[in-house]
């Protein structure tokens, strides 16, 4: 494994009956890491640059997995609230990348940040609400359902929750309009309601990286500073 740069890694998965790609940045050696799961592992490590954003901070105490999907049709059956896949992914993540990462890297299990944007912001907030030992996500501009607000308001998990002030109109890949700002504004509220603690901001612009990226630094303090 090269220290300082994201490793390009393949396991198999019998949960999802596939092959994941993933990205392993390592920032130095060490022995027992923290881990961090970014999904949409593309983006986040591409556009996002978030192992840079890692460094810049000088932290070095998490190793971070970028999960890669391999098509925007698979991404959707796997990350959607809805999606036919999606508990197959959830198994993945706990079962079998869990046990991938304490084998090849003994990772600390007490600590877990869960990252990603859109649908894959979706099933970051699902695992915190399946599994009690993700208790960290930070979500850029999720799709939310009434059942995840009912959830996650249950869970004990601390949220870095942003969307922009544009997304209550934004155009699928299929052409329809989606309203992301409404729903996360409702998840927000019922969080509150219950007495959840849990950070909440409304960022200038639409559903994209440009919008999202300045955070990612305040993601990391949040968390780790």
């Amino acid at each position: 494994m090269n220290i300082g740069l994201v490793n390009p890694v393949i396991i198999n998965s019998k949960a999802l009956q596939r092959d994941v790609k993933l990205g392993i940045y390592l920032p130095t050696e060490i022995a027992q890491p923290k881990l961090i799961i970014a999904f949409d592992g593309q983006d986040l490590s591409q556009i996002a640059q978030l192992h840079k954003s890692y460094n810049a901070l000088n932290l070095n105490e998490h190793i971070i997995v970028f999960v890669h999907y391999p098509n925007v049709t698979i991404r959707a059956e796997e990350y959607h609230p809805e999606g036919k896949k999606r508990h197959a992914m959830m198994q993945f993540i706990h079962d079998e990348l869990l046990q991938y990462l304490t084998d090849e890297f003994n990772i600390n299990r007490d600590e877990i940040l869960l990252i990603g944007d859109s649908l894959a912001a979706s099933i970051a907030l699902m695992l915190t609400i399946e599994y009690e030992i993700f208790k960290q996500a930070a979500l850029f501009s999720p799709m939310i359902t009434d059942t995840l607000i009912d959830s996650a308001v249950k869970t004990d998990a601390d949220y870095y929750i942003v969307v922009g002030d544009e997304e209550y109109e934004f155009t699928l890949k299929d052409g329809s309009e989606a309203d992301f700002l409404t729903p996360i504004q409702d998840l927000h509220d019922a969080l509150n309601r219950h007495g959840r603690a849990h950070y909440y901001k409304e960022l200038q612009g639409n559903h994209n990286w440009k919008t999202w990226k300045p955070e990612i630094k305040n993601v990391l303090n949040y968390y780790f500073l």
